[in-house]
């Protein structure tokens, strides 16, 4: 199966004419070109106002919506749909080559690397040797940024099952820290502010109520 030709089983991804709102939040804050995705998308037959994204796109779509989500309750079943799309769609030898040179172009280079490195981290994503390291370079990811470890071990903690035997005792903060940043990237200072207060307002006013009736 070519990369850029037939499809890709279950994993297809179909999205309407208009922009996702989730791409136009990565948009917004400048770490890549949404309606790119939808220039190269093609006509799902069969479903009017429907296109398939192309192979390549697939897989940079799943990837800004894992790293650009606040919100991580189905985080594991993300990183298993991306491992998917790689795995099989890397059968092609220039898949990943060309994987890496369109995740450039659109600014989506950091979005693939922390995503990728997070699914090869978790589910053993196979990845060819050295690509991960050449992307993360070309993408300007600083190995020794403070800021990037502690994203990618929040990724790595808040994606597992909220379950006993699986989290370790830091996925509640990482779950909080990425919640937060979910809600930086889809809004400006001031607005995530009022937001954050109007829920604060809300769960004390909750917690007063269960009080009250209990």
């Amino acid at each position: 199966m070519g990369a850029g030709g037939g499809g890709v089983g279950a994993h297809e991804v179909a999205v309407d004419a208009e922009l996702d709102p989730a791409d136009a939040d990565v948009e917004h804050h400048g770490t890549g070109d949404a309606r790119a995705l939808l220039q190269c998308a093609r006509p799902l037959e069969g479903f009017l106002g429907l296109q398939l994204l192309a192979p390549h796109d697939m897989v940079l779509h799943s990837a800004a919506h894992l790293t650009h989500e606040g919100e991580l309750d189905t985080g594991l079943r993300g990183l298993v749909d991306l491992d998917a799309l790689v795995r099989e769609l890397a059968c092609d030898p220039t898949f990943m080559p060309d994987l890496h040179d369109r995740a450039i172009a659109l600014g989506l280079g950091l979005p693939l690397f922390q995503a990728l490195r997070v699914t090869n981290r978790v589910l053993g994503t196979p990845l060819p040797a050295g690509w991960l390291e050449r992307l993360g370079e070309a993408s300007g990811f600083d190995p020794d940024s403070v800021g990037q470890r502690v994203l990618a071990q929040c990724w790595s903690s808040a994606v597992l099952p909220r379950h006993s035997l699986v989290q370790d005792r830091w996925a509640p903060v990482a779950r909080s820290l990425l919640y937060l940043r979910g809600h930086w990237l889809r809004m400006p200072p001031d607005l995530l502010l009022r937001h954050l207060a109007r829920k604060a307002v809300r769960a004390v006013w909750s917690t007063g109520d269960r009080h009250g009736t209990a």
